[in-house]
């Protein structure tokens, strides 16, 4: 168990709690995140979290990519109501938040290709209730970065979307625990129906990235030095108190069905 002496203690597999990221969007104290600022927790819990490692993942285009597709998008009856997996997503990310990159056929054909999507675990504190969250990168900038989630205890996809628009103000921004209850219920049904698509749609678009970097049976090593495997951030202690590293730089690492070969390169 991970504590802090003001937010309380929650589960190691989620770095800090999103109720930390609201803290530095507001300010602190009493103040409020307004609306049109929440997507920002969203994004500034990600962005703290993966820069522990910086990890960027790139799933090479074999036998486990299309195994993936195919049972998510491509037979028949799918994309279909997809099972969600609570102990793999728990235990199966191979950092605090891994930072996957889009390759070209992981997409459905009508919609366009993000760049990439940010993955990490996070703990609400208003019901203790495990959460997968996504952020999705769709042209590198802060605007383009959209935040979605699912909700790990929910049986299936179409549940969790249920879920996360329940407790969204807006299509494509949800709400940290301290924020949720604070502003009337005022969406129409045909708001709620559009919030709902774009739910699933975010959820479906990013599940194929989420389900092959999190596979038991894929092999993720570091690009160009097949040996190295990628390891959680770990605190140093320093001085009687404790101190997280941050890496100068982004390490590339590669998600295959096989240990990629050493190649040579020229220097």
């Amino acid at each position: 168990m991970n504590g802090d002496r003001q937010l309380g203690r929650w589960p190691d597999w989620c770095w800090v709690p999103m109720s930390a990221a609201y803290r530095v969007v507001s300010g602190g104290g009493s103040n409020r995140v307004p609306l049109e600022a929440a997507a920002d927790v969203a994004r500034v819990a990600a962005l703290s979290a993966w820069r522990l490692t910086k990890g960027v993942y790139r799933l090479e285009n074999d036998r486990l990519l299309a195994q993936t597709l195919d049972r998510v998008w491509e037979s028949e009856g799918v994309p279909a109501d997809l099972r969600v997996d609570r102990d793999r997503f728990l235990h199966g990310l191979p950092q605090h938040c891994v930072y996957v990159v889009f390759p070209t056929p992981v997409r459905p054909t009508e919609h366009p290709l993000p760049l990439g999507v940010f993955i990490h675990l996070e703990h609400d504190f208003s019901n203790g209730r495990p959460e997968l969250r996504f952020v999705i990168d769709n042209d590198g900038t802060w605007e383009g970065m959209i935040p979605t989630w699912v909700a790990l205890d929910r049986l299936t996809l179409n549940a969790a979307a249920r879920e996360s628009i329940n407790q969204s103000a807006a299509p494509g921004v949800t709400l940290p625990p301290e924020a949720r209850g604070l502003l009337p219920e005022c969406r129409t049904e045909e708001q709620d129906a559009a919030a709902l698509q774009l739910a699933r749609l975010g959820t479906v678009l990013t599940w194929p990235v989420a389900e092959m970097v999190t596979d038991p049976a894929a092999v993720v090593t570091r690009a160009g030095v097949p040996g190295e495997l990628p390891a959680p951030a770990a605190a140093v202690a320093r001085d009687g108190s404790s101190d997280w590293p941050v890496p100068p730089q982004p390490t590339q690492w590669v998600v295959s069905a096989d240990v990629p070969r050493a190649r040579l390169h020229s220097v």
